[in-house]
């Protein structure tokens, strides 16, 4: 039986948007001899069928968490030494393949069966593990039944990215000049169709003819319609390319702000650090332990730090005004900011780049543009009006000028696709990199905080290993930003 229970949300800022948010306990069913395990009225899959040893149920490794109520980044798993390490609130409990000693920071358990490898799985038998994180849970019928909550989801951002896009358009000027372009190209094509139509006809012509001739007037009135006529398109499709700039302006500003959201915090965890270094060298040159010039650098090192802290905050300032004035909040409006950025994908057919090529220069504005103009430079020609105070030569050189200008640009983007999608590949590769090494440290700061509660480390230790971690997981989030800012260019080069 399922149990929804309701949470209320207090008021975070007038921005912020209120939603009912709800928590769901339901029943999670291991039953020996199945390759099935149960949540709520749902059969999933499990990678190793489940098992009775001693008594005592086994079950694969990567089910632990959701069954014990715990985060993924509380359950960790190092192949390369066997043990299982897991973060339950206060409690640090740790387990090694084929060892029945369970280790907390609380003292140890000897349990009646280790844990073990299945068909290369590794197997845990998880009574013992839900007694120390106080799991919910009872025998039915030969089956483990525990009792599990699905996490909550709770706001806790008062805009973003969306929210804000809205804000900024509502606040450009530009946008509000491109609809009464709109507006006034659609009256001209009116008044160029009523000319048109109002142009006495000639009985003897009833085609357009080209240099004039008795069509004189229909020429100019019929080329005026479709130059207006190309106004409105233009104006039309100036206002989607405003809007594709607005978006990829406010993306910038907005990655902008939550890297010097990310750069004040680490420098607040080096200042840290820095003080902490600084009173630990000054205990020590006290007793003897350490020199004056130790001493002397690491003070020199806690100033800096300070300095970096302090700038860093101007620099969060900065950015929080440049956003503000993008979207029309007041410069001194501070707010948080989502900070969940998804790194784009991009099929098969996009990273193509011959293919993408051919797509972007037919989707592009500009080339559009061009084409236009050079059919109706070429329509110009043909219905040439002389001795209306134009120079036909100079007409033809004008829609040869435009002609090059047309190649010019399509080669401009190829040149440009190109560089983009190679860009691209390569921060593909370094997003790799840069996972491996927060991974890395956050092996590093598992270690630190293990020891630390085994009274093999020391605070300090714990705190330079969540530098590193909050280093490295920054690295990370910029590549993230700096990729998706490449895509949109790459999909929609007229945007920067």
């Amino acid at each position: 039986m399922k149990k929804i229970k309701y949470m209320a949300l207090a008021l975070l800022m007038a921005a912020t948007s209120i939603i009912p948010v709800f928590a769901e306990s339901v029943e999670i069913k291991f039953t020996p001899g199945s390759l099935f395990y149960q949540v709520g009225e749902e059969s999933k899959n499990i990678s190793q069928e489940i098992y009775n040893k001693n008594g005592r149920m086994m079950v694969p490794v990567e089910y632990l968490g959701e069954a014990l109520n715990l985060k993924t980044e509380d359950v960790n798993w190092d192949k390369y030494s066997d043990t299982l390490t897991i973060y339950s609130g206060n409690k640090i409990i740790q387990m090694t393949m084929g060892n029945t000693t369970m280790s907390t920071n609380e003292g140890k358990i000897i349990m009646d069966v280790a844990p073990e490898y299945k068909d290369l799985i590794p197997m845990f038998p998880i009574k013992y593990i839900a007694d120390q994180v106080g799991a919910e849970y009872e025998y039915k019928d030969g089956s483990l039944v525990f009792q599990a909550e699905k996490e909550e989801v709770v706001i806790t951002y008062d805009y973003d990215y969306n929210m804000l896009l809205e804000k900024a358009y509502d606040n450009s000027k530009t946008l509000d000049k491109a609809d009464l372009s709109i507006e006034k190209a659609e009256e001209l094509v009116d008044d160029a169709r009523d000319d048109v139509k109002s142009v006495p006809k000639n009985p003897a012509d009833d085609a357009l003819q080209e240099g004039g001739g008795t069509n004189t007037a229909k020429n100019q009135a019929y080329t005026n319609f479709r130059s207006q006529e190309f106004a409105k398109a233009k104006a039309e499709r100036d206002l989607d390319t405003t809007k594709e700039k607005i978006q990829y302006q406010l993306k910038g500003l907005y990655y902008d702000l939550l890297k010097t959201m990310e750069d004040k915090e680490l420098s607040k965890v080096s200042l840290d650090v820095s003080k902490d270094t600084m009173d630990q060298t000054i205990i020590k040159f006290e007793n003897g332990m350490a020199s004056e010039y130790e001493k002397n650098k690491a003070e020199r090192n806690y100033k800096e730090a300070q300095k970096t802290y302090e700038m860093a905050k101007k620099n969060e300032q900065t950015a929080y005004e440049a956003l503000n004035y993008l979207v029309g909040l007041n410069p001194e409006e501070r707010y948080e900011l989502d900070k969940n950025v998804v790194m784009k994908e991009l099929d098969t057919y996009e990273m193509n780049v011959e293919t993408h090529i051919i797509k972007a220069i037919e989707s592009s504005p500009d080339i559009w543009a061009l084409e236009q103009q050079i059919e109706l430079g070429e329509l110009g020609v043909k219905l040439f009006v002389f001795n209306v105070g134009k120079n036909y030569e100079a007409t033809k050189i004008d829609v040869q000028t435009s002609k090059i200008d047309l190649r010019d640009t399509k080669e401009k983007y190829e040149e440009s696709l190109r560089k983009l999608n190679t860009s691209i590949k390569t921060l593909e590769d370094k997003y790799e990199s840069d996972t491996i090494a927060y991974e890395k440290a956050k092996d590093d700061y598992d270690l630190a905080q293990l020891n630390e509660a085994l009274g093999l480390a020391i605070p300090l230790d714990v705190k330079k290993a969540e530098f590193q971690l909050e280093n490295t997981k920054n690295a990370l989030n910029e590549t993230v930003r700096t990729y998706n800012k490449t895509v949109d260019v790459y999909l929609k080069p007229w945007i920067q």
